[in-house]
């Protein structure tokens, strides 16, 4: 006589067979059942080469008119860093609120990509606001895109002379690919 343990798996060896024959029936039902003409590839095809095309104008122009800004913090500079935000003409393009682990990290010498846009060439006015607790420090840059892709490193910083810290701007433009 067989035990009760045997009898139930033999019945749940049973119903995933049954499942199984199932799903394998329904597969087969779903490739017998689709069309596959050579309009329908044709179709699929191009739609799959206007997506390639639009991803490949939107690198180029991210080549072409990039720019990406990064943070670095010095280790001499304030330990209670709370915000960021960065204007553009005036414009919120930035704002965020910093953790202690990541101005830790910064202090050590790492930089952290902020923000990435595509902007056209011309002379644009670029603001920076940093707060600590209840103090705020603050510089504008004067931007100048070029075609290519720039790149602007924005540092807190502070030497032994100084008791505030300062910001900083490094500046810098990759040509364009052709």
């Amino acid at each position: 006589m067989l035990s009760i343990k045997k009898l139930l798996f033999i019945h749940k060896l049973i119903f995933i067979l049954a499942l199984f024959v199932m799903q394998q029936g329904q597969a087969a039902d779903s490739l017998v059942n689709k069309p596959n003409d050579r309009a329908t590839l044709t179709q699929e095809a191009l739609e799959i080469q206007r997506d390639l095309l639009l991803l490949k104008e939107k690198h180029l122009a991210e080549e072409k008119y990039g720019l990406s800004i990064y943070l670095n913090i010095d280790t001499m500079t304030l330990k209670k860093l709370d915000s960021i935000s960065i204007l553009l003409d005036d414009q919120i393009i930035f704002e965020d609120k910093l953790s202690p682990e990541l101005i830790d990290k910064l202090q050590t010498g790492s930089m952290k990509k902020l923000y990435t846009t595509v902007l056209q060439p011309g002379n644009y006015k670029l603001k920076v606001i940093m707060k600590s607790g209840r103090k705020a420090l603050s510089k504008t840059f004067a931007l100048e895109k070029s075609d290519g892709r720039d790149n602007l490193k924005i540092s807190l910083a502070s030497s032994l002379q100084q008791r505030a810290p300062e910001i900083t701007f490094d500046h810098e433009t990759w040509p364009a690919a052709q």
